[in-house]
């Protein structure tokens, strides 16, 4: 069965950053950087950094909806920019540079503007994001594609810790996911389990035991989680009974 899938396209400063942070967010499932809502054909990098083009560093994202949402993804772009910043992210400076979300489907624009009505609410000043259909994007050359996967001590304008906090969000993902299959298969069919959800078992036992679901669980009671972020995972509420049930259903399975 194929996979439904999205695309979304956000300038956030200088695309090298702006790509590996998104690559981290589980749902996500390619990303191409390149030059967006420009006034040129066939742009090239050179092209772009004079200022002369119109075009704007701009990432492709396209994801899975059933996995991660517009809303979540733009909710973590605007984590990652200084959405009151005209033309400047990080030390990066230009119009190349600006902020922007640019969509493709007329449906994904109420998402996008109740995203940039509560952003608003955080600032005195206007937001400096464009917001805005997507008249044209072109690749950029293949170098710039991957860069920080390709070179991990390259720039770039984010730090560290954003990248940290975007494999946060995807770990706690994954496991959501995996405890609501065990529980959905545990519903409807909880005399007919075998080894197949052992793997999922086993990753939800070492989470619980673990530093990592206590760091988790720490920074959603601090309130430094996303709050579009679904972490029914970091609760123990009916957990080890679930887990409890199915090891005693499958008490004979090796």
């Amino acid at each position: 069965m194929s996979t439904i899938t999205k695309d979304i396209y956000l300038a956030g400063g200088c695309f090298w950053g702006t790509e590996h942070y998104f690559k981290q967010i589980e749902g996500v499932l390619e990303t191409e950087v390149g030059f967006a809502n420009g006034h040129t054909e066939n742009p090239t990098y050179k092209e772009v950094y004079t200022d002369e083009t119109g075009y704007a560093e701009t990432v492709h994202v396209r994801y899975n909806p059933d996995v991660v949402s517009l809303e979540f993804l733009l909710e973590m772009f605007f984590k990652a920019i200084d959405p009151t910043s005209l033309n400047k992210q990080g030390h990066d400076e230009g119009t190349r540079y600006r902020t922007g979300i640019y969509y493709t489907e007329p449906g994904d624009l109420p998402v996008i503007e109740k995203m940039f009505a509560e952003e608003q609410e955080k600032y005195q000043q206007p937001l400096a994001v464009e917001k805005q259909p997507l008249k044209n994007f072109y690749t950029a050359e293949e170098y710039h594609q991957a860069y920080l996967d390709k070179t991990p001590d390259g720039y770039c304008h984010l730090p560290l810790s954003l990248f940290e906090f975007a494999r946060q969000t995807r770990r706690i993902s994954q496991m959501e996911q995996r405890l609501n299959r065990l529980s959905s298969i545990m519903k409807q069919h909880p005399a007919t389990l075998d080894k197949s959800l052992q793997d999922d078992i086993a990753a939800l036992e070492k989470y619980y035991g673990s530093d990592e679901w206590r760091k988790d669980l720490a920074d959603d009671e601090a309130g430094r989680l996303p709050k579009g972020l679904k972490r029914g995972v970091l609760s123990e509420d009916g957990i080890w009974n679930l887990l409890s049930d199915y090891r005693e259903l499958n008490k004979d399975i090796k």
